[in-house]
């Protein structure tokens, strides 16, 4: 079995030094074979970070240290004791200066596919996508909204696009809904739904225990986004600049 998915490269904070990490949690280790205390090995092979798990004890680290080093890779364990987002789980955190000099960066999209022990993981960027190369790329998860599939998008990345409170989106669509288009308009929504799909979206208001302000929101769900192939719990691409955002569902695994 194996399974492809969209992620983003986030954060690790040691003291005053903030590193990229990538990590997996245990929901998803477990269905390919990544048990808690596993030894894994990190290789970079042709623009591809792979992960191999190798085995449990100190008999398997001895056994691959001198190889995996050789290599320029680095050697992770999966980790039965880690608290992420107050919950305590167990996970595999691949992180630190090494994956800073591979090249990875905070925020950074990446494509990775999952199979029996082994994940691997490759950048995604603008240009393979067809998209200009200026924009930025990030990810999102769809929500379930009472059954139905709903996509809710806040913060600094809609001030980037220039999206204030209190106006509104235009939407255009493409490929059956795979591709929607939102540019900036003022004043509020004045065109309503086609078979369901809003042509115009408000500009909400969504308050961050951690800021002061309220911070401008686009939210919005529906039968449509199911008919377009969207599906509750899978993430989807979003690429954006001034003046324009653009979610697409695309095949992740053309891409790999």
């Amino acid at each position: 079995m194996t399974d492809t998915k969209l992620m983003r490269v986030d954060q690790k904070r040691l003291g005053k030094v903030v590193y990229p990490r990538i990590f997996f949690t245990n929901e998803v280790l477990k269905i390919f074979d990544f048990e808690p205390e596993t030894m894994v090995s990190a290789l970079n092979e042709d623009g591809v970070l792979k992960l191999v798990a190798q085995g449990v004890g100190l008999d398997v680290y001895k056994n691959i240290v001198g190889d995996v080093r050789s290599k320029k890779g680095q050697l992770f364990q999966v980790l039965n004791n880690i608290y992420r987002y107050g919950k305590k789980c167990w996970g595999l955190s691949i992180e630190g200066s090494w994956l800073k000099r591979l090249g990875f960066a905070i925020d950074e999209l990446l494509l990775v596919r999952f199979s029996t022990r082994v994940i691997e993981i490759k950048k995604l960027d603008s240009q393979i996508l067809g998209l200009e190369s200026d924009m930025r790329l990030t990810t999102l998860r769809i929500y379930n909204n009472s059954g139905v599939p709903s996509i809710m998008i806040f913060g600094s990345l809609l001030d980037v696009c220039g999206f204030k409170i209190g106006e509104s989106a235009v939407l255009t669509y493409t490929d059956g809904g795979r591709t929607l288009s939102f540019i900036p308009h003022k004043g509020k929504r004045t065109t309503f739904s086609r078979e369901g799909i809003p042509p115009q979206i408000n500009v909400r208001s969504k308050k961050r225990k951690y800021l002061e302000k309220p911070v401008p929101m686009i939210q919005f769900s529906g039968l449509w986004l199911t008919e377009a192939g969207y599906e509750v719990g899978e993430h989807f691409l979003i690429a954006y600049k001034e003046n324009l955002l653009i979610i697409k569902k695309i095949n992740v695994d053309a891409f790999f």
